[in-house]
Protein backbone atom coordinates (compact mmCIF):
# COMPACT_ATOMS: atom_id res chain seq x y z
CA UNK A 1 0.00 0.00 0.00
CA UNK A 2 1.52 3.30 -1.11
CA UNK A 3 0.02 5.21 1.78
CA UNK A 4 1.40 3.06 4.57
CA UNK A 5 2.69 4.59 7.78
CA UNK A 6 6.22 3.19 7.35
CA UNK A 7 6.71 5.24 4.19
CA UNK A 8 5.44 8.36 5.91
CA UNK A 9 7.78 7.83 8.86
CA UNK A 10 10.76 7.36 6.55
CA UNK A 11 9.98 10.51 4.55
CA UNK A 12 9.34 12.50 7.74
CA UNK A 13 12.66 11.32 9.16
CA UNK A 14 14.55 12.38 6.02
CA UNK A 15 12.74 15.74 6.07
CA UNK A 16 13.74 16.34 9.70
CA UNK A 17 17.38 15.58 8.92
CA UNK A 18 17.39 17.95 5.93
CA UNK A 19 15.55 20.73 7.76
CA UNK A 20 17.91 20.43 10.74
CA UNK A 21 20.92 20.96 8.52
CA UNK A 22 22.61 17.74 9.54
CA UNK A 23 24.85 17.72 6.47
CA UNK A 24 26.95 14.75 7.52
CA UNK A 25 24.10 12.44 8.53
CA UNK A 26 23.45 10.86 5.12
CA UNK A 27 25.96 9.78 2.51
CA UNK A 28 25.44 11.54 -0.80
CA UNK A 29 24.60 8.15 -2.34
CA UNK A 30 21.78 7.75 0.24
CA UNK A 31 20.32 11.09 -0.74
CA UNK A 32 20.56 10.26 -4.43
CA UNK A 33 18.52 7.11 -3.78
CA UNK A 34 15.97 9.21 -1.87
CA UNK A 35 15.80 11.65 -4.79
CA UNK A 36 15.26 8.75 -7.19
CA UNK A 37 12.43 7.53 -4.96
CA UNK A 38 10.82 11.00 -4.96
CA UNK A 39 11.13 11.11 -8.74
CA UNK A 40 9.54 7.66 -9.08
CA UNK A 41 6.68 8.51 -6.69
CA UNK A 42 5.95 11.69 -8.61
CA UNK A 43 6.01 9.78 -11.88
CA UNK A 44 3.89 6.82 -10.77
CA UNK A 45 2.03 8.26 -7.83
CA UNK A 46 -1.66 8.62 -7.34
CA UNK A 47 -2.35 12.32 -6.86
CA UNK A 48 -5.35 11.41 -4.75
CA UNK A 49 -3.27 9.36 -2.29
CA UNK A 50 -1.44 10.64 0.76
CA UNK A 51 1.94 9.58 -0.60
CA UNK A 52 1.95 12.46 -3.08
CA UNK A 53 1.73 14.92 -0.18
CA UNK A 54 4.58 13.17 1.63
CA UNK A 55 6.65 13.33 -1.53
CA UNK A 56 5.88 17.02 -2.05
CA UNK A 57 7.00 17.75 1.52
CA UNK A 58 10.15 15.72 0.93
CA UNK A 59 11.04 17.47 -2.32
CA UNK A 60 10.41 20.84 -0.67
CA UNK A 61 12.75 20.00 2.20
CA UNK A 62 15.34 18.74 -0.28
CA UNK A 63 15.21 21.85 -2.48
CA UNK A 64 15.49 24.13 0.56
CA UNK A 65 18.42 22.19 2.02
CA UNK A 66 21.67 24.07 1.35
CA UNK A 67 23.54 20.84 0.69
CA UNK A 68 21.32 20.07 -2.29
CA UNK A 69 23.09 22.74 -4.32
CA UNK A 70 26.52 22.50 -2.73
CA UNK A 71 26.98 18.80 -2.04
CA UNK A 72 24.67 17.17 -4.56
CA UNK A 73 24.98 19.76 -7.34
CA UNK A 74 21.15 19.80 -7.60
CA UNK A 75 21.07 16.11 -8.57
CA UNK A 76 18.11 15.39 -10.89
CA UNK A 77 16.50 18.79 -10.30
CA UNK A 78 15.40 19.11 -13.93
CA UNK A 79 13.93 15.61 -13.86
CA UNK A 80 12.13 16.27 -10.58
CA UNK A 81 10.71 19.53 -11.94
CA UNK A 82 9.43 17.75 -15.06
CA UNK A 83 7.65 15.20 -12.89
CA UNK A 84 6.29 17.98 -10.66
CA UNK A 85 4.99 19.83 -13.75
CA UNK A 86 3.24 16.66 -14.91
CA UNK A 87 1.65 16.30 -11.46
CA UNK A 88 0.53 19.95 -11.56
CA UNK A 89 -1.21 19.34 -14.88
CA UNK A 90 -2.79 16.15 -13.53
CA UNK A 91 -3.95 17.89 -10.35
CA UNK A 92 -5.52 20.75 -12.35
CA UNK A 93 -7.23 18.24 -14.64
CA UNK A 94 -8.69 16.56 -11.54
CA UNK A 95 -9.65 19.91 -9.97
CA UNK A 96 -7.23 19.49 -7.07
CA UNK A 97 -6.18 23.10 -7.09
CA UNK A 98 -4.63 23.16 -3.60
CA UNK A 99 -2.31 20.32 -4.55
CA UNK A 100 -1.54 21.96 -7.90
CA UNK A 101 -0.56 25.17 -6.10
CA UNK A 102 1.64 23.33 -3.62
CA UNK A 103 3.35 21.42 -6.43
CA UNK A 104 3.81 24.58 -8.49
CA UNK A 105 5.56 26.24 -5.55
CA UNK A 106 8.23 23.51 -5.65
CA UNK A 107 9.36 24.61 -9.09
CA UNK A 108 9.96 28.14 -7.82
CA UNK A 109 12.43 27.14 -5.09
CA UNK A 110 15.94 28.06 -6.09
Amino acid sequence: DEDDIQTKLLVDFANCVLQSGLNDFFFSSDLKVLIDVYERVLHNGNIEGESINWCVNGVEALFKWNGYATELNKYHKDELCLEVKSCVDNAIENEQFDLAGKLDTLMRIE
